[in-house]
């Protein structure tokens, strides 16, 4: 036989398989971090169609006066370290809520720091902006120094949560002449922050998805009606179709209890080529939502993997009805993986919380309560906790 044919054979053989392949996880089981060749876009089961850039979903923001009171701290701070000092205590009071773009432009208005202390000080609160390019056009627009414009643009641009060319050149056209087309092309180029599950240029990461009953509870956004999960599925296809072959990955879903998404390949990262993304949203888009809630023990499932992770990035509606039910348990609970950690040289994580609670039936309390769980969470671990609530 040919060996064209031989070929063409074996290729239809792989094909056949792959696409036999639904729930089982042996196709993945076999990805070894020696085959991180990047394949064709051909592989991918689940293509995205470009239908335009939804609307991010505005979180609640730390209170207005908290951020005043951060200005009047800065201006008097006489050194450095007490100014990094009074801001990491503002971040962790303040639960690691974002900044409102409203905000933002006030204080990097209205504080008075040297380029170097302000460059400094924005790596600090990186993470915690949440703004469009129309704000950071404005703030660049009140800033008179040309060379604090361009610093501004250095750290900001990574936390843009839209990318509209029009304004991105307009921000280009604010600074110096002979910088304005090599920033123009880098603002271009620049990927805006996913507004749900930020930024994820980091190597390791591991994501945590509820799928209990309450996620079918359904809500409106920018003219469309979605349920909790439909949203989630959405808006994690478009995060995760981000992640390159370099990066890796792992997926725990839970409800009464938890689970790897991949059980083949529990307490391992799994390498983001394309054909294990495409696998891994073929399989967690057949997920329905049912039973209770048990965040204790997916944050457990979480800390147990063994190797280094990034970021662990929680997403859930509300607070826990199974597992660990108690704000100081919790907190406790999350401390000691900590340490168990810490003792085999692992990293430990940040993790970020989104709680989506619009729409449903949840009242004051409930949702105060939930808030409550993701603000421990999100505080004990350093991480940044995004309440979408419908009591904002």
């Amino acid at each position: 036989m040919k060996i064209t044919n031989i070929v063409l054979l074996t290729l239809l053989f792989l094909t056949i398989s792959y696409a036999k392949h639904s729930r089982s996880n042996s196709f993945l089981k076999k990805i070894d971090n020696m085959y991180r060749t990047n394949l064709p876009s051909s592989t991918l089961l689940l293509q995205t169609e470009n239908k335009g850039t939804k609307k991010c979903i505005e979180p609640q923001f730390v209170e207005t006066t908290e951020i005043t009171t951060l200005i009047k701290t800065i201006n008097e701070a006489e050194y450095d370290e007490s100014l990094f000092k009074s801001v990491k205590e503002f971040i962790v009071k303040n639960q690691g809520k974002p900044i409102s773009p409203k905000d933002t432009i006030v204080l990097l208005n209205k504080i008075n720091l040297c380029a170097e202390s302000l460059k400094e000080f924005l790596k600090l609160i990186d993470n915690y902006l949440y703004l469009s390019c129309k704000d950071l056009l404005t703030i660049v627009e009140n800033e008179k120094d040309y060379d604090i414009r361009t610093m501004i643009v250095d750290e900001a641009v990574s936390g843009l949560i839209d990318h509209e060319k029009e304004i991105l050149d307009q921000i280009a056209d604010n600074l110096y002449c002979e910088d304005k087309e090599k920033y123009r092309e880098m603002l271009q180029k620049s990927e805006p922050r996913d507004c749900l599950f930020g930024d994820l240029k980091g190597n390791n990461f591991v994501f945590i998805f509820d799928f209990s009953g309450s996620m079918e509870s359904s809500f409106k956004h920018d003219n469309q009606t979605y349920t909790r999960v439909q949203f989630l599925k959405e808006t994690f296809k478009d995060a995760f179709s981000k992640l390159n072959n370099t990066q890796n990955y792992s997926i725990i879903v839970f409800w009464e209890s938890a689970e790897f998404l991949h059980k083949e390949l529990e307490k391992k990262l799994i390498p983001a080529v394309e054909a294990n993304k495409a696998q891994t949203l073929d399989v967690l888009m057949k997920f329905k939502p049912g039973g209770m809630t048990n965040i204790g023990e997916a944050l457990t499932y979480a800390f147990d993997i063994e190797q280094n992770i990034d970021q662990i990035i929680l997403f859930s509606d509300g607070s826990p009805t199974s597992g660990v039910q108690t704000v100081d348990g919790m907190k406790d609970m999350i401390l000691k993986k900590f340490d168990e950690r810490k003792k085999k040289n692992l990293t430990n994580p940040p993790i970020n919380v989104n709680l989506l609670m619009l729409g449903g039936q949840e009242d004051e309390a409930e949702r105060k309560l939930a808030g409550q769980y993701s603000s421990i969470i999100a505080g004990t671990s350093n991480g940044i906790v995004k309440l979408f609530s419908g009591d904002k």
